[in-house]
């Protein structure tokens, strides 16, 4: 993969979770969208915006989104990533735990 293209593949990714985090301010109670943001939140925002989308999208898996996959399937069925319904995954958001808890041994 060239250099442009990843910068392209990078810009989109960014510009994803810059949607995802104004769409997400209220759920993650910040005052506003230029707040700094904790690293839990930006897990919540990434891990859980994504799979909000595959599960919207009906791209159910067991494996990991690709993103570039989600955006072209958002555009595929809304016209543009700007056009899909991120109310539908803010709990996706909200819900998010990127710490799984330990079983216990006993």
């Amino acid at each position: 993969m060239s250099c442009t293209k990843d910068a392209e593949l990078r810009s989109g990714c960014e510009e994803l979770v810059d949607l995802f985090k104004a769409k997400a301010h209220f759920v993650l109670s910040m005052s506003s969208i230029d707040e700094e943001l904790t690293h839990a939140q930006m897990m919540k925002i990434r891990c859980g915006g994504l799979l909000g989308m595959q599960r919207v999208l009906h791209m159910d898996s067991d494996d990991v989104p690709v993103v570039r996959d989600l955006m072209a399937a958002a555009e595929a069925s809304y016209g543009s990533v700007l056009e899909f319904p991120f109310s539908e995954i803010m709990p996706d958001i909200q819900c998010f735990n990127h710490r799984r808890k330990k079983r216990s041994t006993i």
